[in-house]
């Protein structure tokens, strides 16, 4: 019986060969962007492991310095007189290298060859592994290693002249041997690096005297305490040792909430496809009633039943699920490219450029596909083996069961945003928290669909009866006459809407958010800075003569100054903006806590900083409280007297006067310049001039007002433009849902349409019913999706960007985004309609009659 039970389900999916590949289609578009953006993130992921195992290898602790780095004389101190061993000095800095068709950015890695053999085992032992000269990779400068992938990726050759671009130096180096790494993944850690001796990197990154870092091994013993205690005793001030997995951790949590967000997103279009596999299992048991009534009369139990839709449901589930992460991988490669340039603009240099295909990722997308295949199909499949018999054979019992159960399914859907809003409010700051409060809330929403779309057809229906007659009518009637699957498929295309509402409103807000932000900040006339490979930091300096030359133009009215440094504080990375700026540019600071009135005056002598937002919300700060900062005089307790708006990095930094910064650090190298012009000066022709300042071989940004905000706000909208494509996804997913459900009422309806063409409605009058109908749909799930949507925008704007970012934000209602998604809901229902319609307009009402 099991046997016979089973083909006969086969044989179903096989006669509705169109149900059946729509099912598989919204399947395989839920996983295939789950597990796209698990891969792109995997592959980021990757790319940031290896880049932290490239320069740290197997250090325990690491001895770090100011600004300008550790003096070098730190290095021969221990090792000569405190015999500290292993120990091996590091300079380390971020350079790019165009060649004609590529611009690849690298880690250049300055190394003591003869030290590398605990710390970093694919340079050790460096001489068996290049094919040039070790002693002329010590002896020569200028000269570079790099591996003989990269080599061959780029065309390069043993001996031959690169250029290589540092903070807008361009210098000239040899390339005087290839590396091969032993294994494919020492071979990975090769392809970001450019090697070079110790004193070479010194002199490229024009670090002369000073060291990135010094990696040490220490054990985890008495004996290794005894040696850390000796090192801290030696260190001078300003100099620190951490644990090696600190600066991992630091740049990992960066990330963390960029994951977080990216793959809450991709799940959206999984929980809309989960309507669709919801409608297709109802449409599927809907079809079948009369054969499961049949069953159950000649005795198949209800478990046989029960197992037979879910069998069905496993099956689409396994094809659908290998056909999404075959699509994923491919829609990875795209998406990998966005991650990077992302994580690029934001946060770190990152090289990733093959795909990297992980297993677990696979898993993960199969684990998510089908389970949610099953758990979309299991109410479908228990209603199928709970009906009796009797009632299995009635045409009308679905829709009277969900006709009673309506004030049920409104009382749990409100219960549920209840729960929804109760987990958003707990004070915590976690993000996935934050996500999973949201799940309620769209599925209570979905709960209330069925009595909104009742209460609403009244309305639409009374419009729509006036506007086409007895068709409008019948067409308002059969969407409330079909609530089982009418409900699913508005309710699918009303969230995937809801989402583009909600994502919409939040980009558009902060958007807005940013751009007032920039036109009160960027008040100066030209912007001048080295130019860096991430571009929300600025740890290059300026020639310090190019400088003075700057600001003794006579165009030249006043200008600002600022530096910027980060400092590695043990468990966190904290970035300092030391500023000197006149009392005219006071106002471009608009605080959100404390009184500029009494900041101000003490902010160029005293011991007072402000920090950004983002930064005080991490770090729990506030008005008044004291801040440790370690500088080359020692710690240091700063009060915080100011907290401002700021949305330059969702880091955060604190700010300073550059006379105090001057009283803290020996270094005061310039990171930037902000210029104003004397009247009636040409900005645009000194802008020119500015740039044919420096040397032959160096660079630097020259940049207007707007032409800076222009590529600010062009640095937003790449940023989100991966959250664009997920929402486009998530609509495309509700499209083959409501597409599927406008199938199944074809299909269920045809007796229906039969008798009206038998009846002397013609094809055009019945195109124009559906049509109608399929209109209402979508201008309802439009409808629908406003408050949704903006309660969405609200919950990501107030709640998950504060979690994640520390900022606050604007909130405002576009039109133009609420228009559009009505456009959008309404255009999806009636381009899904055309086919059913044009194919029910074509049926011949005798067959449709027979075959019923």
């Amino acid at each position: 019986m099991s046997h016979v039970l089973n083909r006969s389900a086969l044989n179903y999916l096989l006669r509705h060969p169109l149900q059946l590949v729509l099912s598989l289609l919204g399947i395989a578009l839920g996983v295939a962007v789950v597990v796209g953006i698990d891969l792109a993130n995997a592959g980021a992921s990757r790319a940031f492991e290896l880049s932290m195992e490239s320069v740290a290898g197997k250090a325990t602790h690491q001895i770090i310095g100011g600004p300008k780095g550790l003096p070098d004389s730190v290095y021969s101190y221990l090792k000569i007189q405190k015999h500290i061993s292993p120990m091996a000095p590091v300079v380390e800095g971020n350079v790019a290298v165009w060649r004609p068709t590529v611009m690849r950015a690298f880690t250049l890695l300055g190394v003591d060859p003869f030290s590398e053999n605990p710390f970093r085992s694919y340079l050790s032992p460096i001489s068996e592994k290049i094919t040039g000269d070790i002693s002329a990779f010590i002896a020569k400068p200028g000269s570079i290693i790099i591996s003989t992938r990269t080599a061959s990726q780029m065309g390069l050759h043993e001996n031959d002249t690169l250029t290589i671009k540092i903070a807008g130096n361009y210098k000239k180096v040899r390339i005087l041997g290839l590396i091969e790494g032993e294994n494919e993944r020492s071979r990975n850690i090769l392809d970001n690096l450019i090697l070079c001796d110790i004193s070479t990197a010194q002199e490229l990154l024009g670090m002369q005297g000073y060291l990135s870092r010094i990696d040490l091994i220490i054990p985890d013993n008495a004996q290794g305490e005894e040696t850390l205690k000796i090192i801290k005793d030696s260190l001078p001030k300003g100099a620190s040792i951490v644990r090696s997995e600190t600066r991992t951790k630091i740049a990992a949590d960066m990330l963390k909430a960029f994951d977080i967000n990216l793959t809450a997103l991709s799940l959206l279009a999984l929980i809309v496809g989960m309507f669709l596999i919801y409608n297709t299992m109802t449409f599927s048991v809907l079809q079948r009633r009369t054969y499961i009534g049949l069953l159950r009369s000649i005795g198949v139990t209800q478990k046989e039943i029960f197992r037979i839709f879910l069998s069905e449901a496993a099956v689409l589930a396994a094809a659908g699920t290998i056909l999404g992460i075959l699509a994923g991988i491919v829609l990875a490669k795209g998406m990998l490219r966005l991650v990077t340039q992302t994580i690029n603009d934001l946060y770190m240099v990152l090289s990733v450029r093959e795909l990297n295909i992980s297993l677990f990722s696979l898993a993960k997308g199969a684990f998510v596909g089908i389970g949610a295949t099953l758990l979309a199909a299991l109410k479908p499949s228990l209603e199928a083996s709970s009906v009796p018999p009797r009632l299995a054979l009635s045409r009308s019992e679905q829709e009277i069961k969900l006709r009673r159960k309506i004030p049920r399914l409104a009382a749990f859907g409100l219960i549920m945003l209840l729960l929804g809003a109760g987990i958003l409010a707990l004070p915590e700051k976690s993000i996935i928290l934050s996500y999973i409060g949201i799940l309620p809330v769209i599925l209570g929403f979905s709960l209330l669909t069925p009595i909104m779309i009742l209460y609403s057809m009244k309305f639409l229906g009374l419009i729509s009866g006036k506007l086409f007659g007895l068709t409008g009518r019948m067409a308002s009637g059969s969407i409330t006459s079909q609530l089982s699957r009418t409900a699913v498929a508005v309710a699918a295309l009303s969230i995937a809407v809801s989402a583009s509402v909600g994502i919409g409103t939040m980009v558009n807000s902060f958007r807005q958010t940013v751009l007032t932000w920039l036109n009160g900040n960027l008040e100066a006339d030209i912007y001048i800075s080295p130019p860096g490979l991430v571009l929300r930091n600025n740890d290059a300096t300026m020639d310090s003569l190019l400088v003075k030359k700057i600001e003794a133009l006579p165009g030249v009215k006043s200008y600002n100054f600022y530096r910027e440094i980060t400092l590695n504080t043990g468990n966190d990375e904290m970035r300092i903006f030391a500023l000197d700026v006149g009392p005219a540019s006071y106002n471009d600071f608009k605080f959100k806590e404390g009184d500029p009135e009494k900041f101000w005056p003490q902010f160029r002598t005293g011991d007072i900083v402000m920090v950004t937002e983002p930064y005080a919300y991490r770090h729990d700060l506030k008005v008044g409280d004291q801040i440790t900062i370690p500088t080359e005089k020692g710690n240091v307790n700063f009060k915080v007297g100011g907290v401002y708006y700021d949305y330059v990095s969702d880091l955060g930094m604190v700010t300073m006067s550059f006379d105090t910064y001057k009283r803290f650090w020996k270094e005061h190298s310039i990171s930037g310049l902000s210029l104003f012009l004397k009247p009636g000066v040409n900005r645009d022709s000194l802008i020119n001039f500015i740039r044919t300042m420096p040397g032959p071989n160096e660079e630097i940004l020259v940049r207007s007002s707007n032409y800076l905000r222009k590529t600010s706000i062009d640095v937003f909208d790449r940023s989100f433009m991966i959250t664009n494509v997920l929402e486009a996804l998530a609509i495309v997913v509700a499209f083959i849902g409501i597409l599927s459900a406008l199938m199944a009422l074809l299909l269920e309806r045809s007796r229906e349409f039969a008798i009206l063409r038998a009846n002397g409605m013609t094809p055009i009058q019945l195109w124009k019913l559906l049509t109608i109908q399929t209109g209402l749909m979508g201008l309802l799930a439009g409808v629908m999706s406003l408050p949704l949507g903006n309660v969405l925008a609200w919950i990501l704007i107030y709640i998950i960007n504060r979690r994640s970012f520390g900022w606050t934000m604007q909130y405002l209602v576009l039109p133009e985004v609420l228009l559009q998604a009505l456009i959008v809901a309404l255009l999806a229902a009636l381009l899904a309609g055309i086919y059913p319609a044009f194919k029910m307009a074509r049926t011949s009402p005798a067959l449709a009659l027979r075959e019923e």
